[in-house]
Order: structure tokens, then C-alpha cells, then sequence
């Protein structure tokens, strides 16, 4: 559940940004048409993904379901609602797209750092040591802001600890059981009195001039210690 809860939060944001800025502006809500039962609704203390994203965007949202992709798809032909988000299975998005049912994504609003021109030799590359890790333990660096705390299985079979700086965009108990990865040689480096031995990996990218971080998180039945190349 936990799973579907951060990337539902996260892929309504992300949409959000691809939608044309002069739509939303105008009624400053989106309708989103999802499967029923998809998102967290605040029971059982999980997060309230509509609630969070309405606080966090100041968009309102309202939100619709369906039971089956069929039953979305007679919804959609037969109209009366327009709707701003759906989220279909893979299949039905084919058949959308056939029929001409869905816009254009609209990149304008994200933007990327230009790629980096200089080359970097394969030896060089090679040195730096990527690992799948599996997030035993997380929890905020007291007196910070911005530091969470990793304890991670790297596959050695010894924990290791890893501090980001990335408080702002995720909760400590959101992490636990992920697969992420990390460069592992890098040499220790000491925050807040605590040595940090290597980095976690995030992709970040500017939505409307605001930085916006996803930590890199990948299958989780990829083991812990397995090497990137």
C-alpha cells in the first residue's frame, strides 16, 4: 500500500505540472479519474494522498473512480464530465490513443538540466561503485531540517549508513523496505557528527522554478549488494 500511496502523490504532482498552466489557473482544481480503492484515503494512519496534495499545491481535487477499465472507457465515450487525469491499464491507453481520446502531454512546465558536455573516460566512470541498497531503518537527524538518516543493506552483510538531505520531500517511515541506490565508495563523510559513507542517488528536475527530488527507487526484487553498470 505504501507503494501505491507515494507514487500516486507523486504522479498526481508530476501530472499537475504537465497540465496547461492558463486550465489551471483558471479553475485552480484538476477531476482525476482513478480506480477505486487506489489511494490512501488517511485510514488505518496512512497518508491522505488527496488531502497532502491538495495542502501542498493548493489545487482542489476532485476525484472520481471506477471498477473496471470497460466501465472507464463507456464513462469517457459517452462525456459529461471532463476530466484532467485518468489513469487506465496499459492496454486501454492504446486503445485511447487509437481512438483520439487523449492530449498531448504538455512538457513545458518541467524543466531539465542541459546534459553535461564534457566526456568522462570509461575508466573514470568505472571507478565509481554503484549498489542496489535495501533501506533496513530511517529516521530524521535530530537538529536538521534536512537530513534522514539510512541504514542500509548493501549486501556485505555489515550495515551502512547513509545520510541525504532529502527531509523535504519524503518521511522517514515512507522509505523503510525500499530498494534504492547508492554509490558505496565514496570516503566516509561526517553531518552532524555522524559519518556518512556514500550518497544515495535522486533525480531532480525544476517544476515552475521549484526544485522537485525523486529518490531513485527501483525493483524491489533486485538483491541488496547487486553492482550497476
Amino acid at each position: 500500500m505504501k507503494k501505491r500511496l507515494l507514487t500516486s502523490f507523486l504522479m498526481l504532482t508530476l501530472l499537475l505540472a504537465l497540465l496547461p498552466t492558463t486550465a489551471l489557473a483558471a479553475k485552480n482544481e484538476i477531476t482525476v479519474y482513478n480506480w477505486g480503492q487506489y489511494i490512501s484515503d488517511g485510514t488505518d494512519d496512512s497518508m491522505d494522498v488527496i488531502h497532502e496534495f491538495e495542502e501542498e499545491t493548493g489545487i482542489k481535487v476532485n476525484y472520481l473512480t471506477f471498477d473496471s477499465n470497460e466501465s472507464m472507457y463507456t464513462k469517457l465515450k459517452t462525456g459529461g464530465t471532463s476530466y484532467d487525469v485518468i489513469i487506465p491499464s496499459d492496454y486501454m491507453i492504446a486503445k485511447l490513443i487509437s481512438e483520439d481520446m487523449l492530449e498531448p502531454i504538455d512538457f513545458s512546465n518541467v524543466q531539465i538540466e542541459p546534459l553535461f558536455k564534457d566526456f568522462v573516460d570509461f575508466d573514470t566512470f568505472a571507478k565509481s561503485d554503484f549498489r542496489a541498497v535495501k533501506v533496513k531503518e530511517c529516521e530524521a537527524v535530530k537538529k536538521s531540517k534536512k537530513l534522514l538518516k539510512f541504514v542500509l543493506d548493501d549486501g556485505s552483510g555489515a550495515d551502512r549508513v547513509i545520510l541525504s538531505g532529502i527531509h523535504e520531500y519524503y518521511e522517514p517511515e515512507e522509505l523503510v523496505g525500499k530498494t534504492c541506490i547508492a554509490i558505496t565508495n565514496l570516503p566516509p563523510r561526517p553531518l552532524m557528527g555522524i559519518d556518512s559513507c556514500g550518497m544515495l542517488i535522486s533525480a531532480v528536475h525544476h517544476e515552475n522554478g521549484e526544485e522537485k527530488l525523486h529518490l531513485l527507487m527501483v525493483d524491489p526484487h533486485i538483491p541488496a549488494g547487486a553492482k550497476l553498470y
